[in-house]
């Protein structure tokens, strides 16, 4: 579903997608709240909240901003002012999921959606420019292509040159890294160390307060100095150091320190990427190749889940032999993260641009030049 909705995104314009996705936004919140308030089965939440999140639109989010940031170099801080953004709203959003009574928790989630729905009708804009172009020259909208089209599609563009691949490649590896360590590290905090809730909302914080710091601090003048794809480089370092020094904390203040230090140079990895990938391609091209990327981001996501979940279980016994056991899951992760790291290696410092950047304009002389030759 990821795959196509980038694609279609490209036709049919971003704000029908977006529309759509906040409609259905509405669903789970509605059963939820017929849940607590009624005494409603949960099975109806509990069967729309998959259905729901099956309908990913990350990819057609990052088109979007791509559509609004134009300019390749601004891309990177862009992205990162978004994650800052998000991380904003969890600060304030976090404590008072812990502290808020469940029946107004979930009112005040159904209000907010109810704003956003109106928002998504009334003031968001459409930025494709193909969509745009339709609108005005009173055209309708070419149908959608079908997802074997889209896969056609996407796997020319992938293959245009290795550095494409490459990168999509680290994309993966990187997710499956991420992903393994959320996993992992779950079971460790609460089950070897003993945190509970608020604990965890309070090791959350600190990765917050460590990714924005990091993004207002750290990665302009990174980027700025090494450039995009060093500076992927040294945050996947960093991703590779993180899972080895993990099952040496024996506290959770040791793990809030090692998450504070490294957690928010280890993020810088999300606007970076965003910022390259976005910048290989034309723009009539961004809903594909974000929908593409995003899609092998849910299935890395689904598969190291699957995993080292398993693998886990598997390696401490289900959680019964000492937490020095922790090393061998953890080793996985950080295994997956060098790899990574090293195909980041082999990346050029400068990636290679979109076609219609390659593409040199064509001055007027040449114009008449043709002109009058046929």
């Amino acid at each position: 579903l990821a795959l196509s909705m980038g694609s279609w995104s490209d036709t049919l314009g971003r704000r029908p997608i977006f529309r759509a996705k906040a409609s259905a936004s509405i669903v789970p919140i509605v059963m939820l709240a017929l849940h607590v308030c009624f005494g409603v089965s949960l099975w109806l939440y509990l069967v729309a909240g998959p259905i729901y999140e099956a309908f990913d639109i990350n990819g057609v989010f990052l088109a979007f901003m791509s559509d609004v940031i134009q300019e390749p170099h601004a891309r990177a801080q862009a992205f990162g002012v978004l994650i800052i953004g998000w991380f904003g709203g969890a600060f304030v959003v976090l404590p008072l999921a812990a502290f808020l009574p469940t029946g107004i928790a979930v009112v005040i989630s159904l209000a907010t959606a109810v704003v956003k729905l109106v928002y998504m009708f009334t003031v968001f804009p459409e930025t494709s420019q193909a969509a745009v172009a339709a609108a005005c020259d009173g055209k309708s909208r070419p149908a959608p292509p079908n997802l074997f089209n889209v896969a056609r599609e996407a796997a020319r563009v992938f293959c245009r040159h290795s550095f494409i691949i490459r990168m999509a490649l680290v994309l993966v590896l990187s997710g499956l890294s991420l992903a393994g360590l959320g996993t992992v590290a779950t079971p460790i905090l609460t089950g070897y160390l003993g945190m509970e809730k608020k604990a965890i909302t309070g090791l959350l914080v600190v990765i917050g307060v460590s990714v924005v710091i990091s993004m207002v601090c750290l990665m302009p003048p990174l980027v700025r100095c090494a450039g995009e794809v060093r500076a992927l480089q040294a945050c996947l370092a960093v991703s590779a150091v993180f899972p080895v020094l993990f099952p040496l904390c024996a506290t959770p203040v040791h793990v809030a320190i090692l998450s504070g230090i490294l957690g928010g140079p280890m993020c810088l990895q999300f606007p970076i990427i965003s910022a390259i990938k976005s910048n290989l391609v034309s723009q009539e091209e961004q809903g594909l190749v974000q929908g593409a990327l995003a899609a092998a981001r849910v299935v890395a996501t689904a598969l190291a889940d699957v995993f080292f979940g398993w693998f886990f279980h598997y390696a401490t016994a289900g959680g019964t032999l000492p937490r020095s056991s922790t090393f061998v899951p953890l080793g996985g992760v950080a295994l997956l993260a060098v790899v990574a790291f090293l195909l980041a290696l082999s990346l050029p410092s400068k990636p290679p641009p979109p076609p219609d950047a390659a593409r040199p304009p064509v001055s007027e002389g040449a114009v008449e030049l043709g002109a009058g030759s046929g």
